[in-house]
């Protein structure tokens, strides 16, 4: 409970409510379009072919073809 506290995402809508710069509503209008994104990203990573293992390592260091 104590580090749920400390969430950055907790503190920062805190923050922002008490500055009047937005409202719980607005807030839950962002956390359901993130859920909404998050989702989408979800559904197609799961719906996407695995890829091809000698593309593992490509271009995991900058600059690597």
């Amino acid at each position: 409970e104590q580090m749920k506290a400390r969430d950055p995402i907790v503190t920062f809508h805190k923050k922002l409510v008490d500055a009047g710069m937005m409202d719980d509503e607005q807030w839950q209008a962002i956390e359901a379009d993130v859920a909404a994104e998050v989702e989408d990203a979800t559904k197609f990573s799961d719906e996407s072919a695995d890829p091809d293992p000698a593309e593992l390592f490509h271009n995991v260091y900058s600059g690597q073809a």
